[in-house]
């Protein structure tokens, strides 16, 4: 039987913190290239606001591109990798 495992995205495990790393790797894990805050703190296991943190630090840091929607922002993906997209916030 296959591994369906294989590219699914390293989780931290219990008791370890997310990091910026662990988030860009369930962004280049995703079925689709545009993720929301949600996707990610599904993939991580974490709480919605602990993943908007380590997204918007990494936005900060220019890591990632974001898109608002309303009062929030919930669509982030990583530039390099789509050059044409506008990176507001």
């Amino acid at each position: 039987m296959p591994d369906d495992d294989h590219d699914r995205t390293e989780r931290p495990r219990r008791g370890e913190a997310a990091t910026g790393e662990d988030a860009l790797a369930a962004i280049r894990a995703a079925p689709a290239p545009v993720v929301n805050t949600r996707y990610v703190a599904n993939e991580l296991r974490i709480a919605r606001a602990e993943a908007a943190e380590l997204l918007t630090e990494l936005f900060d840091e220019g890591r990632v591109c974001a898109h608002g929607i309303g009062d929030r922002v919930d669509l982030w993906w990583i530039p390099d990798e789509f050059e044409d997209l506008p990176r507001d916030r």
